[in-house]
C-alpha cells in the first residue's frame, strides 16, 4: 500500500498468515503525519518515523496475542500519482434550487479515504464554505469567490502560511472594496437600473432571488473580493458594461443565479495556484486534476483540468461549446445526482 512518501508492507500474524488492513489517519499527506496504523503498533514504536526509516518489531506490550512484523520504507526516486478533484458547489455538488447533496458527502468521506484530494471552488463566501464543512463535518481545501480567496486545513501545508481560522491562507486577492478602480457610485450613475447590485434590495427581494434563508444570506452577502449584481438581459448594455469594466482592469463573472464583479482572478488560475502549492509540499506526487462545473464562471477551471465534467442543468447548453478539454464527460442527470454519476461511472477510470 503506498501513501504518499511512504511504503507500508502488510502485518500479518505467523499463525494462519492472515493479512491485517492497515488503517491511517485521515490527514496522512506525508510521511510526518501518520498517526494511527491499525491501533497494532505502539506509540513508542512510532517517534521517529518523522525523520528515519526504521524497522518495526512490535513490543510485548502491543495489542496482540500473535508475532506480527511490521515494516515502514521511505519510497526513494519513485513517483506516485494522486488525484484532486475541484468541485463548484451550486448546481454542481448541491441542487441549485434547494442546495441538497444527495449522497455527495459520503461519496467524499470515500474519495478521501481512497486517498484523493478533494476542493471546492466556489463564488460562494468564505463564511459560507466554512459553516457547510462545519455542518458536514469535514475539513478541506477551499477556494472562495470565484478564485478570491485560497485555504486549506493547517495540517496539509503546515509550514510556512498565515493562518484564518483553522485554515492557513494559500492566497488572497485583493478587496474590492480596496480597489480603487471599482467605483461603486459611478457604476451606479452611469448605468442606473440596468445593473443592480444585490445589496442594494430589500432582504425580502435578496431571499426569493437567491432562494437562502435569512441567516444565510447573512453569510452569503458577507463578501470580500466580489460584488454581486443584476444585469439587464440587453446584449448591448452588456457588452457596455463589459467593456467599462475591463477599462479598469475589472473582471465579471457569471455563475447560476448572479453576475460577479471582481478583480482579475478567476477560479482556473485559483485551481492552478493551488496546484502549485501541493506540487511545491509534496514533489514526488504526479497531480492528476478534475474539475466539476456547471455555469461560465467555471468556465477557466473546466479548461485548465486534465479532465472535466459539466454538470447539466437548464441554461448551460451553449457552454460546453467554450469548454476547451479533451477528457470532457457531460452528465447526463442534474446536481446533486450528477455529482454522483461522474465519480461512480467515470471517475474509477482516470
Amino acid at each position: 500500500m503506498v501513501y504518499n512518501k511512504l511504503l507500508i508492507y502488510w502485518l500479518y500474524f505467523d499463525l494462519n498468515k492472515n493479512k491485517i488492513a492497515i488503517l491511517a489517519s485521515r490527514n496522512v499527506y506525508n510521511y510526518g503525519l501518520l498517526a494511527q496504523v491499525a491501533k497494532l503498533v505502539d506509540a513508542r514504536d512510532l517517534k521517529s518515523l518523522g525523520r528515519n526509516t526504521v524497522p518495526v518489531r512490535l513490543r510485548p506490550w502491543a495489542p496482540i496475542y500473535h508475532l506480527i512484523d511490521f515494516e515502514m520504507t521511505k519510497i526513494k526516486n519513485n513517483t506516485s500519482k494522486k488525484r484532486i478533484i475541484f468541485s463548484d458547489l451550486d448546481g454542481s455538488f448541491l441542487n441549485e434550487d434547494n442546495f441538497t447533496y444527495g449522497n455527495n458527502v459520503e461519496l467524499v468521506k470515500k474519495l478521501l479515504r481512497e486517498d484523493n484530494f478533494i476542493v471546492f471552488n466556489s463564488s460562494k463566501t468564505y463564511i459560507e464554505i466554512k459553516e457547510f464543512l462545519e455542518d458536514i463535518n469535514i475539513d478541506l481545501p477551499f477556494i472562495c469567490e470565484n478564485g478570491g480567496g485560497i485555504y486549506a486545513p493547517k495540517d496539509i501545508f503546515p509550514k510556512n502560511h498565515r493562518y484564518r481560522d483553522r485554515f492557513c491562507i494559500i492566497n488572497e486577492s485583493e478587496r474590492i472594496k480596496n480597489n480603487n478602480k471599482f467605483d461603486f457610485e459611478e457604476i451606479k450613475k452611469i448605468f442606473s437600473n440596468k445593473v443592480i447590485f444585490l445589496k442594494d434590495l430589500s432582504v425580502g427581494e435578496q431571499i426569493k432571488l437567491s432562494g437562502l434563508d435569512k441567516k444565510s444570506l447573512l453569510s452569503a452577502t458577507n463578501r470580500e473580493f466580489t460584488e454581486i449584481i443584476i444585469m439587464n438581459s440587453c446584449e448591448n448594455m452588456q457588452k457596455d458594461f463589459i467593456t467599462y469594466l475591463k477599462t479598469r482592469n475589472l473582471n465579471i463573472s457569471k455563475g447560476g443565479r448572479f453576475h460577479h464583479i471582481s478583480s482579475k482572478f478567476n477560479k482556473g488560475q485559483a485551481m492552478l495556484r493551488l496546484v502549485n502549492e501541493f506540487k511545491k509540499y509534496y514533489s514526488n506526487i504526479e497531480y492528476i486534476t478534475i474539475a466539476i462545473g456547471d455555469s461560465n464562471n467555471d468556465l477557466e477551471m473546466l479548461n485548465a483540468a486534465d479532465f472535466s465534467c459539466l454538470i447539466k442543468n437548464r441554461s448551460n447548453n451553449e457552454l460546453v461549446k467554450q469548454i476547451d478539454c479533451s477528457n470532457l464527460y457531460i452528465s447526463k442527470n442534474s446536481a446533486p445526482y450528477a455529482w454522483e454519476e461522474y465519480i461512480e461511472n467515470y471517475l474509477v477510470k482516470i
